[in-house]
């Protein structure tokens, strides 16, 4: 077994630092079962499918969390969901009654070993997509482009800098999982340098231009 791989669905529940997932998911399963507990793929992949269902139900309208017809319809009308630094979805449904149901699009790469796998480094996490889930390679050449106002220069910049880099964050992580509906987020960051009459100017630059979806991400003006 020295040279063979697994791809496993979830990430090593033995490294707690290394994920905010597998984190909460040891300090969850100590609780209930203390020091007899040892972390495991199976109980993590458990833990995570609890996880999902619990996103889920709290995204429910309290009149009607007891119908189980309406879990499924705010499943697949909120698409995507945030389980510890995990994306799961986009969920969809179609007419026809095709749809997507792939969770993850991630694998986690471990070497199998006597007794279980050693996990490989991070480096060997690979995302993917499904055939019917947005596996055309042009699809995410679709933008959904937002524009940002905000303090790239003067005594503001940078808190204006760690607002757009956090927000490029977000996106580039989403995009790396698929995008939404096959568009992949892009920003567009105007400098206004905390001048409102600038932030008001790039303000009406982004409404007049065709192909921005949304603002966001502005402060101090």
């Amino acid at each position: 077994t020295a040279n063979v791989v697994a791809s496993l669905v979830v990430p090593s529940p033995y490294h707690p630092h290394s994920s905010e997932l597998v984190s909460t998911y040891q300090d969850a399963m100590r609780a209930v079962h203390g020091d007899s507990f040892k972390p495991s793929y199976v109980s993590l992949e458990g833990y995570l499918s609890a996880a999902f269902t619990l996103a889920v139900l709290q995204r429910m309208q309290s009149a009607y969390v007891e119908d189980p017809v309406e879990f499924l319809r705010t499943v697949y009308r909120s698409s995507l969901f945030t389980v510890g630094e995990l994306t799961l979805g986009p969920f969809l449904s179609h007419s026809d009654g095709t749809g997507c149901n792939q969770g993850l699009r991630q694998v986690w790469l471990s070497q199998v070993i006597t007794g279980g796998y050693a996990p490989l480094p991070s480096t060997s996490t690979y995302t993917f997509s499904s055939s019917e889930c947005f596996s055309d390679p042009t699809a995410l050449a679709k933008i959904m482009l937002f524009g940002q106002s905000v303090a790239l220069s003067g005594p503001w910049a940078r808190y204006g800098a760690a607002v757009r880099d956090g927000i490029l964050a977000a996106f580039a992580q989403k995009n790396a999982l698929g995008g939404v509906f096959g568009y992949r987020l892009a920003l567009h960051t105007m400098d206004d340098g905390g001048n409102p009459a600038n932030c008001t100017a790039n303000t009406q630059i982004f409404l007049a231009r065709q192909g921005v979806y949304g603002l966001i991400g502005y402060m101090g003006v």
